[in-house]
């Protein structure tokens, strides 16, 4: 269960310089490091940047070579997020272990190294009986497990308030039934439900009941959500759904159609910023059903859309455009199904985004 600073208050002065995440919930381990720029904010306001490295692909001594890079005095501090799943990445040479060690021996300041693991690691694998035996004021281990009952439910009211509103028991229970212990989705369903009740600050059950039994304006949102999560794994999990209950020519369409709306929202924004237009302005021009009135809703959107472009060179999008018109002419043309075409898109894009430094997304 989630314990320590990671389960607290979070500042410059209680958090630790490493952090080993893991278990079956890797929602809320994720949600933490959103947690931790905003904490490790700079004077002026600006989030800590984030870079991400992929233990599948990135070496220990590479990432604390960057860990090493000591921030400017006025600079926001800086996060490292490890990413690593299955047996090979819980695994740690000899010499891994050595660098981890003399690393933490002396961090850097204003750096924190997160090890966010999908799933469970097992007790007897390197990477957890290194941090686990390294000393509670360096580095912080929790295991997040997946919520249920009244945590959960309390999860959920916790998040309803955050977006200004409530539910009766019997909307959040439709709610609950709908999305299982499942926190991404659980957050996507309230974010749609806020922005469907519009001004009403009490969700009822015939709200949630519309929206549940298959209200498709709004179908549209679950892969943009997934999208803004780098949650690759729910995007597949959403083209399943759609091609299970469209035909694949349906199915195809709208997702490019999706696909290509959410690229070019992007590319707008970039376009805009180069015009010199204030951020806020911008995100009311291409998100206008968020409201700035519904607090940690309207951030998390600001966030997610200036997150990718702060993080997406416009020579990546570009390409990453023109894939898509390539995808639906060879559809036209009959050359190939797109869908798997598509989801390596999709793969794509995770990667740069998650190669991509985060300098000011949630800047205003």
């Amino acid at each position: 269960m989630p314990g320590g600073v990671a389960a607290g208050r979070l500042d410059e002065t209680s958090v630790r310089p490493g952090y080993l995440l893991f278990g079956e919930d890797d929602f809320r381990a994720r949600e933490f490091v959103r947690r931790l720029r905003t904490a490790l904010s700079g004077p002026d306001g600006q989030p800590a940047t984030v870079k991400t490295f992929l233990l599948e692909d990135d070496s220990w001594r590479d990432i604390l070579d960057e860990a090493r890079t000591i921030p400017f005095f006025f600079s926001p501090w800086q996060v490292l997020v490890a990413e690593g799943r299955g047996a090979r990445d819980a695994e740690l040479e000899d010499s891994d272990k050595a660098l981890l060690k003399e690393y933490f021996r002396s961090p850097t300041p204003k750096t924190v190294v997160v090890v966010l693991f999908e799933d469970k690691i097992p007790r007897n694998k390197g990477l957890y009986r290194l941090f686990d035996g390294l000393p509670e004021s360096a580095v912080d281990v929790v295991e997040y497990e997946p919520l249920k009952g009244q945590a959960l439910a309390g999860w959920a009211d916790e998040r309803l308030r955050a977006s200004g509103k409530t539910a009766s028991p019997e909307a959040l229970d439709l709610l609950l039934e709908a999305t299982g212990n499942d926190l991404g989705r659980l957050e996507n369903e309230i974010e749609k439900l806020a922005v469907f009740v519009g001004e009403k600050t009490r969700i009822e059950e015939k709200d949630a009941a519309h929206l549940i039994t298959g209200d498709k304006d709004f179908d549209r949102w679950a892969l943009a959500d997934s999208l803004d999560r780098l949650d690759i794994r729910d995007c597949f999990r959403i083209i399943r759904k759609l091609f299970s209950e469209q035909d694949a020519e349906a199915a195809e369409l709208m997702l490019l159609g999706q696909l290509t709306g959410y690229l070019r929202d992007i590319l707008a924004a970039q376009a805009l910023l180069r015009e010199g237009k204030d951020r806020r302005e911008i995100f009311r021009e291409l998100r206008p059903a968020i409201q700035e009135s519904w607090r940690d809703l309207y951030n998390r959107k600001f966030a997610a859309l200036f997150g990718a472009v702060d993080s997406i060179s416009p020579r990546d999008l570009d390409r990453l455009i023109r894939r898509l018109s390539e995808i639906d002419r060879k559809k036209k043309s009959m050359e190939a199904s797109p869908r798997s075409m598509l989801e390596a898109l999709i793969v794509e894009y995770g990667e740069i985004r998650r190669k991509g430094r985060i300098t000011s997304p949630g800047r205003r």
